[in-house]
């Protein structure tokens, strides 16, 4: 079971007192199986709809802010990851993320995690010997051509 059935759930439902949550916003990792908007499980991009509705019924303003704290592709075996993609898979793959992201206007960030292969998560947009993998020019062109919220400005 997930936090979200365990906990928000039954609160979205009245259930765990029915009042709303003092949250400033809700992070979410999502680590796709398979092409991220397809994937099956719950919390997914193709779930998130269901997910933003109970949220928002705990949020004290009603539109609780969403961030995907975590998305990754690994590209090789893991110990802790044993579905893994090709690296022209994991370029695709997120450019779709950042794409799906767009369309959800709740989701106000979303963080690739991580920078470069580690043994125990062969994610990265680097190789272990740090050179780069077809993901990072297009991780880097989303970077560039993504205009920042409004009001954020980078920490000085």
């Amino acid at each position: 079971p997930s936090l979200i059935s365990m906990w928000v759930e039954p609160h979205a439902r009245g259930r765990g007192g029915g009042r709303k949550m003092p949250f400033d916003a809700w992070a979410q990792h999502m680590h796709p199986v398979g092409p991220p908007d397809r994937a099956a499980f719950f919390p997914s991009w193709p779930t998130l709809p269901r997910v933003t509705r109970m949220l928002n019924r705990m949020h004290p303003k009603g539109r609780m802010p969403i961030i995907v704290s975590e998305t990754s592709f690994t590209t090789s075996y893991s110990t802790y990851h044993r579905y893994f993609v090709t690296e022209a898979q994991q370029a695709k793959w997120i450019r779709l993320t950042y794409s799906l992201a767009t369309r959800h206007p709740q989701v106000e960030a979303v963080i690739y995690f991580n920078l470069q292969d580690h043994w125990a998560w062969p994610a990265g947009l680097l190789r272990d010997d740090g050179s780069a993998k077809p993901a990072l020019s297009i991780f880097q062109a989303l970077a560039r051509s993504t205009p920042l919220p409004g009001n954020w400005t980078p920490p000085q």
